[in-house]
């Protein structure tokens, strides 16, 4: 069989084609994939009249299997939380406690050696996960342990007073 002649039968097929991708739930792509299973047939160097339907429909329901495996998959993949990225944190958090335990370095020097490693780390733009692998805690303890540091430094420079919560002056 000719080019032509195997694409005129293509053309004949055009609305089975459609309908059977439709029929496989696959309407709002069925065009695509007629024209790609058009393609691949017109790639094949040998076509004979005789099994030409045959060799269409097995190449579009191939075409419609591989489709539907892939949105399962995908479906079955934001499905799966353990498979979803991991919370985000907040980079403007990382951004504000870095600027925050730099101006409380400056301003106190009495805290204790695990908070002032902590603050100097995040002052220096360490993030929490870093400074979680560097002191061996976890990010949510850095993240408990700037707090805490962040707290006793303005109560050690009399920012506030930890009885009235009110600022006081040194």
């Amino acid at each position: 069989m000719t080019a032509e002649q195997a694409w005129a039968l293509c053309v004949r097929r055009h609305r089975r084609l459609v309908l059977l991708a439709a029929r496989m739930g696959l309407a709002e792509q069925a065009e695509d994939l007629v024209h790609d299973a058009f393609v691949q047939v017109m790639d094949i160097p040998a076509l004979h009249q005789s099994g030409f339907d045959a060799l269409l429909d097995t190449i579009m329901w191939r075409r419609c299997s591989a489709t539907l495996r892939r949105r399962e998959v995908e479906d079955r993949v934001h499905r799966n939380a353990r498979l979803l990225p991991g919370e985000q944190a907040d980079h403007a958090d990382e951004v504000v406690d870095r600027l925050h335990a730099a101006w409380l370095l400056s301003r106190c020097r009495t805290l204790d050696r695990l908070d002032l490693g902590v603050l100097h780390l995040a002052g220096h733009g360490w993030g929490h996960r870093d400074i979680a692998a560097r002191t061996g805690i976890d990010v949510a303890d850095v993240r408990d342990a700037l707090r805490s540091a962040r707290a006793k430094a303005r109560r050690r420079i009399g920012h506030v007073d930890p009885a009235r919560g009110t600022p006081r002056h040194l």
